[in-house]
């Protein structure tokens, strides 16, 4: 009695607190990259991580004590109920510091040490996130399948939580290998039975993006529109706002009603950071009703509004590209793909492919100058005397006038600077006529 009390209520309890309010820190500073479909767990970065790694050592920590100080096993029974817990807390902050190793040796551990105990499923479900983030996907199917089966079969020792977040794992195993069709299912039976609201809005979302994808714009349409409802933080709900007005199409609906929308968000002063993908929307509505040109603009005010979303800049920077390449205009799309390739993430669908292709298309503008410059020298030298010299004369007018425009300019400029300075001496903050 006096080890399961005081193993729950100081050790262990501790060390599942900083575990808590790890996750709650890193669910404020992991960002999500809404140009592609969500995983539907996001664990962050290594660099998050660390952020959160006090925290998570004496989760660790905390864990320890409890195993050793407070573990009472004789003839291969344990008689305090918080150990195989601890195990299952040391397992999950080794996964959120990402050393999947040590992670994965917790969990096999528990499966093999608790096998007749309920807590056995809990630690598979977590062995096959960890397969999974270690992209494993060979080793977390059949951990997954074999879950499934149990859990068909009606085992009565599956937690109520392993039924809860089993799809959802399902759902990620699938969506971080692409195969999207085959989370749909999951997704769909992970909004009925997960407890978080969070997830389930989420869940939601993944399921419009993966219709959106799949050309499903009707069905993507109303999920997007069922996440705004669900009132999600704000980047979520900017982002389902603006993927409703992508799903547009123009033989089933007017563009009129989406266009004021987007002025709307385009006006609103908390969406100043996110007008290069405003722009990107209003574009692609445009491409849609055949106004080509209007859509080239508005892409071009995309790439020039883009504050911080380098992922954004570099897909509006390559539509950008891509239109002029088959004009074609190859200086304009190279200087677009010169764009794209300074901001590209590493992480951009075909990095390699596209960096390539801006290389080529630089090596091809320099050649197509070259040759400009040589085909003009020799129009030049063909010419009439009379008519070259003309030409040249122009030439040096222009260069003269330029020169003059320059020299006045920094004349101006002197003069002005030489007000300001006079006018600042003569404002001495004296009263006129002397008086004190």
């Amino acid at each position: 009695m006096y080890h399961n009390l005081t193993s729950h209520y100081n050790v262990y309890w501790n060390g599942k607190e900083a575990l808590i309010e790890a996750e709650k820190e890193l669910k404020t500073t992991i960002d999500d990259n809404y140009n592609m479909i969500l995983p539907m767990y996001n664990y962050g970065t290594d660099a998050d991580a660390k952020t959160v790694t006090p925290l998570l050592d004496r989760a660790i920590e905390k864990g320890s004590k409890t195993i050793l100080k407070h573990s009472m096993r004789f003839g291969g029974k344990e008689y305090i109920k918080w150990i195989d817990d601890a195990y299952l807390l040391i397992g999950k902050a080794y996964f959120y510091k990402r050393d999947y190793y040590s992670a994965r040796r917790s969990f096999s551990f528990i499966m093999r040490e608790y096998e007749d105990n309920p807590i056995k499923y809990n630690a598979m479900l977590w062995l096959a996130r960890t397969y999974i983030e270690m992209e494993q996907f060979e080793k977390s199917e059949p951990v997954l399948n074999l879950i499934e089966t149990d859990m068909n079969e009606g085992e009565s020792k599956i937690p109520t939580s392993v039924y809860h977040n089993f799809p959802l794992v399902q759902a990620d195993h699938f969506i971080k290998q692409e195969k999207y069709s085959y989370a749909i299912d999951y997704l769909y039976d992970g909004i009925a039975v997960a407890g978080k609201k969070d997830l389930k809005t989420r869940a939601k979302f993944i399921l419009a993006q993966i219709y959106h994808l799949e050309g499903d714009l009707d069905e993507a349409s109303q999920l997007y529109a069922e996440v705004i409802r669900r009132n999600p933080e704000y980047d979520m709900a900017f982002q389902a706002k603006i993927n409703m007005a992508r799903a547009y199409e123009a033989d089933n609906g007017d563009s009129r009603t989406i266009i004021k929308y987007l002025d709307r968000m385009l006006r609103d002063d908390k969406n100043k950071d996110y007008l290069d993908q405003i722009y990107y929307a209003l574009a692609e509505v445009a491409f849609k009703d055949k106004e080509d040109s209007l859509g080239v603009e508005y892409l071009r005010l995309s790439v020039a509004r883009s504050v911080a979303n380098d992922y954004q800049k570099s897909t509006s920077a390559l539509e950008l590209a891509d239109i002029y390449f088959a004009v074609p205009e190859y200086e304009l799309s190279q200087a677009y793909y010169d764009t794209a390739v300074t901001f590209l993430p590493q992480d951009y669908p075909n990095y390699e492919e596209i960096r390539n292709k801006a290389a080529k298309l630089s090596e091809l503008v320099a050649n197509l100058k070259v040759i400009q410059f040589e085909d003009s020298l020799q129009m030049l030298a063909f010419m009439p005397e009379p008519e070259r010299m003309a030409i040249i004369d122009e030439i040096i007018m222009n260069l003269i006038e330029e020169e003059q425009r320059q020299i006045e300019a920094e004349q101006l400029e002197q003069s002005l600077a030489s007000f300001d300075q006079g006018q600042s001496g003569f404002n001495t903050g004296q009263p006129i006529g002397g008086e004190k």
